[in-house]
Order: C-alpha cells, then structure tokens, then sequence
C-alpha cells in the first residue's frame, strides 16, 4: 500500500511538471525555473508582509508632565496679567511687566521639560529672556539711544542663538547654510533699522533680494515638492519682494496693501487647490476672506468723475456677515428660479422614451467623430454666449449636450470645457453683448459699438485656441482611459420603435424661440419688426371671439404683464416658458399628473447641489457691494502711472474684477472713471475691461457660472485649474499684444 501511494504521488509530481512546461509553451524549459520563481515569490511575499518596526515613543516623567501643566498655567496667567495691566490698570506697566515676567518663566520652564536637547533648551530659554527683556525696557526706557543698543543686543543675542542651532541640527551642508545666511541677513536688516542711515531704504531692498533669493534657492532644492508648486512658490516669495521695494521706493502704502491682497487671494487658492476636500468651497471662502480683510485695511473709495475720494473704513464685522450673504444670494434669485425651472424641465423631459431615444442615436452616430462634435458644440455655445441677451439662457442646451457626451464615453473635464466652458468663452469678448455688457455700458455711458471690432478680433481668437486646447486634449492617448461624465439625469436605452418625433419638434420649436426671444434685435440690430408684432397681438381683445366670460381681456392680461416682444424676455418669464414647455411634453407622452410631479422632482434633485453652490459663490459679492474697498485697490494701480497705460488698465480691472461677479457694479464702482479719464483710447479700455471681466470668469471660483459647471459635472476645480490655465495665459498675451498695438500703433 505505502509503495502503491509512493507511485501516485509521483506520478502526480510528473503531471505537475508536465503541466508547467505546457503553460510555460517553452521547449527545454525545467522544473527549476520554476522553482526558482516559486521561491522569489515567497521571498516577495515575506518582505511584503514583514512587520515594519514603529519607534516607541519617548515616555515622559510623572514630574515632567506636571512641570508642563504648571508651565502652560503660568503662561495662561501672565496673558490675563498683561491684560489686566493693559486695560483695568489704565495700562499699568508695574502689572504688565509682571505679567511678562510670569509668561518669560513658564516658557522657560516648559522649554526645559520639552523633547530638545540641552543645547535647544538653552537657546530657548535665552531667546524668551532677551524679548523679555526688549519688551520691558521699552515701557521703562524712555531714551532712545539706550533702548536702540538694548535692542541691537537682544537681536544680537538672538541671531547668535539661532544660527547655532542651524548648524548642529539634521540636513545637508547647502541648506544649513541657506538657513543660516536668511537669519544674519534678517538679523542685521533689523539692527539697521534701529538706527539712523542715510541709505536705509537701499540696504532695506538689497538685504530682502538677498533673503528672496536665498528662500528661492531653498524651494528650489526641495525634493518633497511638484515643479509646478516650486515654481508656484518661487513666483510668490519674488512677488513678495515686489512688495516691500514698491513700498519702501515709492513709499505707496495702498499700492503696497493692493498687491499684498491679491498675492493672499493667489496664496489661499493655492492652499485649497492642495488639498484633497472641499477644494472649490474652500477656494470660494478664501477669496472672501481676502475681502473681508480687505474691508479692514482699505478705505472706501468712490470716484466721482475723474476725481478719486477716499471716505473712512467700511469695516465688515461679525454680524455683518449675514447682510453680505442676504445681497449675494438676493442679486442671484432670477437665476436660481430659473435654474430650478430648468432642472424641472430635464427631470420631465428626461423620462421620455423619446429624449432618451434622441440621446442614444445622436451618440451612436457621432461616436466615430467625437472631435468634430465636440468642436460643432464649442462653436454653437459660444456663439450663444456671446450673442444672447441673457447668458443663463444658454444653459438651457447643456443639459442635452452633457447627456449625449455621457453617452459618448468622454471623460468629465472635456464635457466640462465643451459645455459650461464654452458659455464662458462667450462672454470673454461678447462682442455682440450680453445683460453685463448691457449693464456695464449703461454705467459707463457706451453702447455697443465701443470696442466691437477689438472684441470681435479678441473673440475669434479666445474660440480658436480654446477649441486648440480641447483638440489636444480629447486626441491625447490617455483621454481614452479616463472616467467618462456621468450624467446626472441617468437616461435608459429605449426600443428602436419608439417615436422620437414628437420629442425632436418640441425642442426644435423651443430652441428657435429662445434664440428669438433673446437676441436684442432692436438695440442690436435696429430691427423692429417684432416689437410692432408684439404690440398689434397683444392689443388685440380676445374677449368676444371666444366667451362672453372674458369680456373685454387682451392677450397682454393673458401672458401677464412681464410678458414682452422678442428680444426683451428677461429671465423669470423664460423660467416660465420652459415650465410650459414641460407640461406640454407631459401631455404629449401622456404623463399622470403623478408622474409630471415625480419627474420634476428628480430633476430639481440632480441640481439642488450646484445650484446652492451657485448662491454661496455669489456671497463674495456681497462684500465689495457692502464696501468698497476695491475702488481703492484700482486707484492704487492707476496711480502707479501717469496717463493711460493698457498693462495697468488690465491689472487694475482684473483685480476688481475678483470681487465684482456682477460685471455692471464694475462699470459703476470704476468703468465709468476709466472711460470718462482715457477717452482717447476708450475702445481699447473696453475691450480691457470686458476681457478681464471674462477671464476671471473662467479662472475663478468667484465665477457663479463656472462653479455650476464643476458641481454640475463633478469637475474637480484643481483639475479645472490644471487645464484652464494655459488656456487663459495665452488670452492673456493675446489680450496684451492687441491692447499695445491698439493704443500705440494707432
């Protein structure tokens, strides 16, 4: 039996090996190998699984622990000391110095029962008791001479405690010595300035170029970081720079203030983009931090005319922050009632087999051709964007087209660019005018034809490179491998037999009246056919030729009385005229009321995130509504020069241009002075402040239209970023180059 069992088991040994060579498909290939392989797999498996050994963590004494506790009293109490000194004894320095005396104590103590070793506790607890000793004097010492070498010896003191401690900790020579030399530099820019030098300002500019290139140098060796965020950071400490020398050469506090407020906007941005959640909202909220701040530190500016007045602060407290958000959601409710409209609208529409059956053929034939969709879509909305006399009404074909990319397999961001992106794009130049342009040409008192052929010009090239940039994208090999959009309507696959007439005629019928009712044919065209038209219908009684009930009613009491001739249809009535549409289709698919309200429903459920989200980006606008700080930002950078001068306009019109979501209040709170003041080049200030206008637009989530894209397709704003922005660089220098040779190659 043993010999018997001894046979089988060898033989399946051979079927083994046997099997193995035919898996291999190798002639001449050993058993060996194999072995081989088996035992590097057990080694990687090993290794993988290996525990990792976790360092134990320093134990602290019993007596430590309560040192520390003591420590941090200590501190606790001396702060209420000097506050009490400070404000119950009428700022009495006896009780203050007590109080500093007590914090000086307790910060050594707890410097002396921390993890440093004996040297960092030492040049801590020197440190603690030189500023100590700085803070005292200065309320005793009333001779300046005395507190200047006071001070010149604690900073001393200071830097010679620091750079030691450079010098003996952990890293590479290279950034021990970075290290070092940014504190000797800071060290003796602070020494310098306690004493009177006729050259101060140009040592101040040297030792801060010294210190700027030395942080740079040490970002740049950083390996913990992304070339773009070195780069990101590199530019941010040069601009820093900037800074200071603008203020100390040309002594322009506001100047200063301005630039130091949109480096803070850029800095949070950055700061939020770096993270992984709540990207978009925490890049809305840090913007409108940036404004608040800006309330503090800015005056009120007005112009009135040509001529700059600077009132006293406009601060925005606590409670104010509930009249801010009330203003920007209050200047948006036309647009969330809309929006609401519209989601009801694809909620109903969406559950008709014939929509759905729409959808799936018009992307099955152009799943071959998904470039030329794609650029046929960017064309068509743009073209919206720029012509219609309300921009939200272009929405209303998003939807549709999201859809039909959905189905099209591209991925989110692309279905981004091409839908919302595009809208935007049309209004980066609206050479044909939109309710801004409108509103800002009324503020200004300009009309249409200010700049259009720089707009159109401008226009043109925003769509070619933007359609340049989509095609490289959606051509690229990896786009392939990339989630494709989800559509927030969820449409099913239908039978072939289905009729998708009805569904095709009635959204048919529905565009051609929208592109009607929102071209401005009167104020743009100077076509007045159908204002008459509307004034000769809506006259007309209808009472007798229907009932006698209606008595002498008119269709004008009929279709309300916002109810206007084509060209004039603001955004509550086409909220309305989409509802009709809705119910008509319900009808001609033969919904249950049920049902109708069902479908609304869901629809309003897809949008009720990006439309909130909608509200909260508006917010920002409540604040330079409130308080107009950001006219005191523009008149700092028109200070800067004398004259008109294009590079300046833009800088100046971007900047207000981050708070200014509503593009009128820009023509209000600063338009009007620019164009009253350079009227020799108004077209070309226009054409600036247009742009400017739409490239904050889609750059900045203080745009309303851009954060419904994002939430809407669930875009993430760093990815947006990552692609929008050498789109916008390149509208940029084309914005330049066009702004240069139309001022001085005129």
């Amino acid at each position: 039996m043993k010999d018997l069992k001894e046979k089988k088991n060898s033989g399946k040994k051979s079927e083994k090996k046997v099997n193995a060579k035919k898996v291999n498909g190798k002639k001449g290939e050993t058993s060996i190998k194999n072995a081989k392989i088996e035992k590097v797999e057990v080694v990687e498996k090993e290794t993988k699984t290996a525990p990792v050994a976790k360092e134990k963590p320093v134990k602290r004494s019993k007596s430590e622990k309560v040192l520390d506790i003591i420590s941090n009293m200590g501190i606790v109490i001396g702060l209420l000391v000097i506050f009490l000194g400070a404000v119950a004894f009428n700022e009495n320095t006896v009780v203050q110095t007590i109080g500093m005396a007590l914090v000086a104590l307790s910060g050594i103590l707890k410097a002396m029962v921390s993890k440093l070793g004996v040297i960092g506790k030492c040049m801590v607890s020197v440190d603690i008791a030189a500023v100590t000793a700085l803070l005292i004097s200065g309320m005793f010492v009333k001779d300046a001479g005395v507190l200047t070498i006071i001070s010149a010896i604690v900073l001393g003191i200071l830097t010679l405690s620091i750079v030691p401690g450079i010098l003996l900790s952990k890293g590479n020579a290279i950034d021990k010595a970075i290290n070092s030399t940014i504190v000797v530099i800071a060290g003796l820019l602070l020494l310098t300035n306690l004493f009177d030098i006729d050259s101060l300002v140009t040592i101040n500019v040297i030792g801060l170029i010294i210190i700027a290139l030395a942080v740079m140098v040490k970002i740049f060796l950083n390996q913990n970081k992304t070339l773009a965020l070195k780069i990101f950071n590199i530019v941010t400490v040069g601009l820093l720079v900037a800074i200071y020398c603008t203020y100390n050469l040309f002594e322009e506090a506001e100047l200063a203030l301005t630039i130091e407020l949109v480096l803070l906007t850029i800095g949070l941005i950055g700061s939020a983009v770096s993270s992984k959640k709540a990207v978009l909202l925490k890049s809305i909220f840090g913007i409108a931090l940036v404004g608040l701040i800006g309330t503090w530190v800015l005056a009120n500016g007005a112009y009135s005319g040509t001529a700059f007045t600077a009132s006293s602060m406009s601060r925005v407290g606590l409670t104010d922050v509930s009249t801010i958000m009330y203003y920007g959601i209050y200047f948006v409710l036309d647009k969330v009632v809309y929006l609401i409209a519209l989601a009801a609208f694809y909620g109903v529409l969406s559950k008709t087999e014939g929509y759905n059956k729409l959808v799936n053929n018009i992307a099955k034939k152009m799943e071959s051709s998904r470039l030329l969709f794609v650029i046929l879509v960017v064309l068509g909305l743009a073209a919206l964007g720029a012509i219609l006399s309300q921009t939200m009404v272009a929405l209303a074909f998003v939807p549709f087209v999201v859809s039909i990319l959905s189905r099209m397999k591209v991925d989110k961001l692309t279905t981004m660019v091409a839908t919302f992106g595009s809208v935007i794009l049309g209004t980066m130049a609206a050479p044909w005018g939109t309710e801004s342009i409108e509103a800002f040409n009324y503020y200004t008192s300009q009309n249409l034809e200010t700049g259009f052929v720089l707009r159109l010009i401008l226009e043109g090239i925003a769509i070619v490179l933007f359609i340049l940039f989509i095609g490289l994208r959606l051509t690229a090999k990896k786009n392939k491998e990339l989630e494709a959009a989800k559509d927030p309507y969820e449409l099913e696959e239908v039978d072939n037999e289905v009729n998708e007439t009805p569904v095709k005629v009635s959204l048919i019928v529905m565009a051609v009246i929208t592109i009607l009712a929102y071209v401005n044919w009167e104020s743009y065209l100077g076509i007045k056919y159908f204002k008459n038209l509307f004034d000769t219908v809506m006259k007309s009684n209808i009472g007798s030729s229907i009932t006698s009930i209606l008595g002498n009613s008119t269709f004008s009491e009929v279709f309300g009385s916002g109810f206007g001739a084509f060209g004039t249809w603001s955004l509550l009535i086409f909220a309305a005229f989409i509802m009709v549409f809705a119910v008509i289709i319900a009808v001609l698919n033969k919904f249950e009321i049920s049902d109708f309200f069902e479908a609304s429903e869901k629809g309003i459920k897809a949008m009720i995130k990006p439309i909130v989200m909608f509200m909260i980006a508006f917010v920002v606008f409540g604040i330079p509504y409130t308080s107009q700080f950001t006219v005191t930002m523009a008149n700092s950078l028109y200070s800067m020069v004398e004259g008109f001068n294009p590079i300046v306009t833009i800088l100046s019109s971007f900047v207000t241009a981050i708070f200014h979501m509503d593009f009128g209040f820009s023509g209000y709170a600063v338009g009007a002075y620019a164009l009253a003041t350079f009227k020799a080049n108004v077209d070309v200030v226009h054409t600036i402040y247009v742009a400017t206008h739409g490239l904050v637009q889609i750059l900045l989530p203080t745009s309303g239209l851009l954060v419904l894209g994002l939430t809407y397709t669930k875009t993430e704003y760093k990815s947006w970023l990552k692609y929008i922005w050498k789109f916008a660089l390149s509208f940029v220098a084309v914005l330049v180059i066009v702004a240069l040779i139309a001022t001085y190659a005129a």
